[in-house]
């Protein structure tokens, strides 16, 4: 898990699977980001999809049709003993992924 601060000044913006801090002016208190894969994600916490951090094509396709689309919110309603299988809910559906495939699912909250 990756833990970045930023002042409420700045904003993320996604583009091209990446996100990108922009600042903005503003007079709120500063806010914590925290980065991690989706089966690291603590039940009931929703989470936005940053990216799939797949080499395969054809794997980051199929994700993609399942509904892993970046800016995407995602939750994770269930984990089996010993982490697998995940069950998230995204897009108003539960899906059940394998503890390697939720490990290439970056999230940020």
């Amino acid at each position: 898990m990756h833990i970045h601060t930023f002042d409420a000044t700045t904003t993320l913006l996604p583009f091209n699977n990446c996100f990108f801090v922009v600042l903005l002016k503003s007079w709120f208190r500063s806010i914590k980001f925290y980065f991690m894969k989706l089966n690291e994600l603590p039940l009931g916490r929703v989470a936005k999809i940053l990216k799939i951090d797949s080499q395969n094509e054809n794997f980051r396709r199929r994700m993609t049709d399942l509904g892993f689309i970046p800016g995407c919110s995602v939750m994770v309603k269930r984990v089996a003993p010993f982490g697998d299988p995940v069950l998230v809910s995204l897009h108003g559906y539960e899906l059940s992924l394998g503890k390697k495939e939720a490990s290439t699912v970056e999230v940020i909250f």
